[in-house]
């Protein structure tokens, strides 16, 4: 039996992939009711609470999106759901990886010649800082004034292979093949981790399945990638449509399968812990 009776998904674009998969594959995600709100990342601040357990928006276009993944529904009640899952809307590889590109730590020196050195601890201090002020994490503190019900994170995609491809810049070519990217993801999810458990909500990192190597996608899963449609033209039958052009960070449906199949299992760990303890 299923641990959730009502799921609340809140994302930006990247919840695109996972309600195209859930439409393909009812039985995908073992909740008995599943409800979206997104938006577009940059508007997902826009929210604030009303009557003490109500999210809603007085901004018009994150209402327009809100609406149209809601099947209309303005405001979120708190106390409907026995879990929330945020899509995109934490720390994010993209982050870490457009840093990098002009920064490294002292440990990559040797492999990272012209970027500005930065320390280990000025990193972190720097996305403590950043994370206070990304939606996923003031969402979650309004959410744990009206509920107890747990909150897991998923982040955005990590890129597409094609990026690490021939046709990419010099400095890339060159550190394919090295550790630089896996040393880099796994400062990620422990950066992600830490801010995470600071809102006690559960971070889940993409799954091996889905990655050609340290930090990249696969390709066939970038394949027809899908996203929100921008706020003037959202409608409530077409709220996620097919990349118009070359996206390597947004993926597809068989992506958003992968990324279910690891809710599901951390929802049944979450659910089964406090049986598991008192065994």
């Amino acid at each position: 039996m299923s641990p959730v009776n009502r799921l609340c998904f809140i994302g930006n674009s990247h919840l695109a992939c996972v309600k195209l998969a859930i439409d393909a594959d009812r039985s995908a995600l073992l909740a008995r009711s599943v409800d979206y709100f997104a938006g577009s990342g940059y508007l997902m601040d826009k929210f604030h609470l009303v009557d003490g357990h109500f999210l809603t928006t007085d901004d018009p276009y994150l209402l327009t999106q809100m609406t149209s993944t809601s099947a209309g529904r303005d405001r979120i009640d708190m106390r409907e759901y026995d879990a929330f899952v945020m899509v995109g809307l934490g720390i994010e590889y993209r982050d870490l990886f457009q840093l990098f590109r002009m920064h490294c730590l002292a440990s990559d020196r040797k492999l990272s010649a012209g970027r500005e050195v930065i320390s280990d601890s000025f990193f972190t201090e720097f996305l403590a800082r950043a994370y206070r002020n990304r939606a996923g994490y003031g969402l979650t503190r309004l959410i744990r004034t009206a509920s107890p019900a747990p909150v897991i994170f998923l982040s955005s995609p990590y890129p597409s292979e094609t990026i690490i491809g021939d046709k990419v810049n010099a400095h890339l070519r060159k550190l394919r093949g090295t550790s630089y990217f896996g040393d880099l993801v796994d400062f990620f999810i422990q950066c992600a981790d830490s801010a995470a458990a600071s809102v006690g909500a559960m971070f889940i990192p993409q799954s091996d399945d889905t990655l050609a190597a340290p930090g990249f996608t696969r390709e066939a899963l970038n394949h027809r990638a899908v996203g929100l449609a921008p706020p003037k033209v959202t409608r409530a039958e077409n709220w996620h449509r097919e990349k118009s052009t070359a996206d390597p960070w947004h993926m597809n449906a068989e992506f958003g399968a992968a990324r279910l199949r690891d809710i599901a299992a951390a929802l049944d760990v979450v659910f089964s812990a406090p049986m598991r303890q008192g065994a």
